[in-house]
């Protein structure tokens, strides 16, 4: 039986790679997050987590942060506040600058600071710099593999010393699979449960090596 099972999710996870690559695919910043691949063309996504504070003895799942998104595929505002999370109602803004080629250049993130995202040509992000007066507070390099996701970091911070580095790894569908850091950051292991019709998933446990366990369920609609 569970022979049968492993050639089912594999056969699954065949049917969304040859899927996905007829696809629109963009790699998407939100606040909070690791840079992301998402297919199709995103209106809106709306994060689920199990309220903290629930009235029964099952927790319901409520609205963690809700994110739009406008026609070009980025971001416009996140809404964060769910029950027994943050303050509901904090608004996250998003800039995002693009060249003559409509490619992407500049996306900057508005939250209690400011944090710029640059692009190169192939529209991959490649730096992320929180600015300060003079010269950025902190920045961070990405590096790509082979098929272009990201393979690791490098943080530097305002005295540009190296602050911390991590590595990612992904499964076939190309989701973020393991996430290493060095320091006292914890490693996190990703798995998806289930995906929706256009391939993106949309529930995910995150699992520390410290014991941490965290699941998020999305609902993601579209142009």
């Amino acid at each position: 039986m569970q022979n049968l099972k492993k050639i089912v999710l594999l056969l699954c996870a065949l049917f969304l790679l040859s899927f996905q690559q007829n696809k629109i695919k963009r790699i998407v910043v939100v606040a909070y997050r690791e840079p992301e691949l998402m297919y199709g063309n995103i209106k809106q996504v709306i994060e689920l987590r199990p309220d903290r504070k629930p009235k029964g003895d099952k927790p319901q799942l409520v609205p963690y942060d809700t994110t739009l998104f406008d026609r070009m595929g980025d971001p416009i505002r996140t809404t964060m506040g769910g029950k027994g999370y943050s303050v509901l109602g904090y608004i996250i803004r998003y800039d995002t600058k693009y060249d003559s080629s409509k490619r992407r250049v500049q996306t900057t993130v508005y939250t209690e600071t400011k944090t710029i995202y640059s692009f190169d040509n192939d529209d991959s992000v490649i730096k992320r710099e929180e600015p300060g007066p003079t010269q950025p507070l902190s920045s961070t390099l990405y590096s790509y593999n082979s098929v272009g996701e990201i393979s690791s970091y490098k943080e530097y911070d305002y005295y540009n010393v190296l602050r911390s580095t991590a590595t990612f790894e992904y499964d076939l569908n190309g989701f973020l699979d393991h996430r290493s850091y060095n320091g006292n950051y914890p490693s996190i292991t990703y798995k998806y449960l289930s995906f929706d019709a256009v391939g993106n998933w949309t529930k995910r446990i995150k699992i520390s090596n410290r014991g941490g366990i965290d699941t998020v369920t999305r609902k993601i609609t579209y142009y």
